[in-house]
Order: C-alpha cells, then sequence, then structure tokens
C-alpha cells in the first residue's frame, strides 16, 4: 500500500510539472507573437478609421440644413398626381 501511495505522489508531482512546463511554452510562444499581430492589425485599423470618417462625412452632409436652391433635388419614381386628376 505504501509503494501506491508513494508512485502516486511522484506520478502526479511529475505530470504537474509537466503541465506546467506546458503552459508556460505556451504563454512564451504567444507572448513572442503579440508584437507582430498587433503590427499587423495596424493597418487595418487606419483603413477601418478611414471608412468611418468617409461615413461621418457622409452622414454630415445628409443631415445639414439645405438652402432653398439646394432642396429643389428632383425625386425618383413616379411622379404625385393631381388629386382632382380623374382616370378612366
Amino acid at each position: 500500500m505504501d509503494t501506491i501511495s508513494q508512485f502516486a505522489s511522484t506520478a502526479g508531482g511529475g505530470i504537474v510539472a509537466l503541465a506546467f512546463v506546458v503552459v508556460v511554452f505556451i504563454l512564451a510562444v504567444l507572448w513572442f507573437c503579440l508584437p507582430f499581430a498587433v503590427f499587423g492589425v495596424k493597418p487595418l485599423l487606419r483603413e477601418v478609421l478611414e471608412q468611418q470618417r468617409q461615413t461621418n462625412e457622409y452622414l454630415r452632409k445628409l443631415t445639414t440644413p439645405k438652402t432653398d436652391e439646394q432642396q429643389e433635388v428632383p425625386r425618383l419614381g413616379r411622379p404625385e398626381r393631381d388629386s382632382r386628376e380623374v382616370r378612366f
């Protein structure tokens, strides 16, 4: 019985140590790759910011009050009919 408990404690300690080494190795690899990921994302973030600025400018143009000359924009679609018009 003594040998079984001694083997379990020895094997358990080795498994925990191995798991610890594996976790530390994985974290070291991820820490090494982190700068490449950050610098790889930077150009994409710049592109997204530029698109956001363009969208904000477009929305600003849509929401600003227009002068009388600018409000005469032709409407697309069917023209509105006069209610007095009779169709046969």
